[in-house]
């Protein structure tokens, strides 16, 4: 199971080609483009890190003509020095006209160029102030093929396109091909609204501190509990300006090189801190400029977990009710020692051979040690074939907003149509405990009750007959 996991995850990512306006008219505006590129290759490195999966980036610069300034390239952390010094090679100019669609053209080429895998996602990224101008073209004329090229082939290849527009001309037009994500040219707005759109084609859901009532420089972040890992992107808004970050219960800010965490600086304005292991809650951060920011882009949570009733091993019968026992693990593999303030729920989904699913209420059993759950009502396994577990393991943070820390849907068991003689069904490797002996003892008076009431009933018979 899980080399065929891994196998099938290697085959899944993101193919980006992020297209870079190179024209008269962004000449000014392309200061950023240089921490533009390092802070995507940063973000595809560490979302292909934490889902095991491989992310690949191209680079397209574009005026009165466009070319490949990097072609479909792997991104992984352990790649990062090399990629980044060649991105830092490169030398941006003035390249005269806009002629966006020769950009795109160039782009559909290095798609095709790829493998075919329908498994994996592509997008294009357009930086670009919006204003397409080719000397000498009717501009009616070259709007219309540039509407038709992206319908006929990107929509056709399910390739994304989203523009960051630097300014607010033709937006009418980006809006009916693209998704349109309208921002300022400086870096410290540049930078954090291409992040979100990175983020999302990647698929990480971001967290953005949110300003204290009491000060307006301060902001506040809720950092979720069971956490082996964050990752802060920190946007100072100016090269001079100041942002620490201070965790719930301490004094001074976290440092790098203090207690683990690590500081990547990525370029003037924006820095990444690498946090392990931090406390939950609600944390501090202090800026000296009010447009300064946060935002959370990678949290890796530690809990795991496994099926434990039924094992693989075992034989269910069919029609028969299955008692589903579920642990929850730390990341050594051991039982999840819960924190007091951060109880642990079960949400758990039983697929059927027929893909039909239905929920299965979990509850504690402390007789089966910490973290551990079992079925409220043993399901029923009517059909023959493979039945597969859903299993959500959800907590509160300080706020009280529910968020998921693990998810596994790769534990499961078999059904088969087998003899009595072979079934094996309760018999699992891991003892399954009485619920209650209250329980039980009700139980048993019930059936002496029915058993005497049944003698009684057979007493009165034989007497009226006779």
């Amino acid at each position: 199971m899980l080399l065929m996991t891994t196998t099938a995850a290697a085959d899944v990512g993101l193919d980006l080609a992020l297209l870079l306006d190179r024209s008269t008219s962004m000449a000014r505006r392309s200061r950023s483009d240089d921490e533009l590129l390092r802070m995507t290759l940063s973000l595809l490195a560490r979302n292909a890190d934490a889902n095991r999966v491989e992310h690949r980036l191209a680079v397209i610069g574009f005026g009165t003509t466009a070319s490949v300034d990097m072609p479909f390239t792997r991104v992984r952390q352990d790649e990062l020095p090399r990629l980044r010094a060649r991105i830092d090679a490169l030398r941006f100019q003035d390249r005269g006209d806009t002629d966006v669609l020769a950009a795109f053209v160039v782009a559909e080429n290095l798609f095709r160029a790829l493998p075919a895998q329908s498994e994996r996602r592509r997008a294009i990224v357009l930086v670009t102030d919006g204003v397409p101008y080719v000397r000498g073209a009717d501009m009616n004329t070259y709007h219309a093929r540039l509407r038709s090229f992206v319908m006929t082939h990107f929509a056709r290849e399910s390739i994304t396109v989203d523009v960051l527009l630097l300014d607010s001309h033709d937006r009418a037009l980006w809006s009916q091909i693209a998704r349109v994500e309208p921002v300022e040219s400086a870096a410290d707005r540049l930078l954090p609204a291409a992040h979100g759109v990175i983020a999302r084609l990647v698929g990480t859901r971001t967290a953005e501190s949110a300003p204290a009532k009491t000060h307006p420089a301060v902001d506040t972040l809720v950092v979720p509990p069971y956490l082996e890992l964050i990752v802060f992107d920190i946007f100072r808004g100016a090269r001079d300006a100041e942002v620490v970050i201070v965790a719930p219960g301490r004094a001074t800010p976290i440092r790098d090189g203090v207690d683990g965490v690590e500081a990547i600086p990525v370029g003037d304005v924006l820095t990444t801190l690498v946090v392990p292991h931090p406390a939950p809650g609600e944390w501090i951060v202090r800026k000296s400029r009010t447009e300064a920011r946060v935002r959370v882009l990678s949290q890796h949570f530690f809990p795991r977990g496994m099926l434990l009733q039924p094992s693989e091993t075992d034989v269910v019968c069919r029609c028969s009710r299955v008692p589903l026992a579920y642990r929850v693990l730390d990341g050594s593999g051991h039982p999840l020692h819960e924190l007091r303030e951060y109880a642990l729920a079960l949400e758990v989904m039983l697929a059927r051979p027929d893909g039909v699913s239905a929920a299965v209420a979990m509850e504690r059993d402390a007789a089966l040690g910490a973290g551990t759950f079992r079925s409220a009502q043993d399901p029923l396994c009517e059909r023959e074939g493979r039945y597969w577990t859903d299993v959500r393991v959800t907590t509160a943070d300080a706020t009280g907003h529910r968020l998921e820390v693990f998810r596994d849907r790769w534990s499961g068991f078999s059904v088969a149509a087998s003899t009595e003689a072979e079934c094996r069904t309760t018999r699992s490797t891991v003892p399954m405990p009485k619920r209650s002996g209250a329980s039980h003892t009700v139980i048993w008076s019930v059936a002496v009750i029915l058993a005497i009431a049944s003698v009684a009933v057979w007493a009165l018979c034989r007497k009226t007959d006779s």
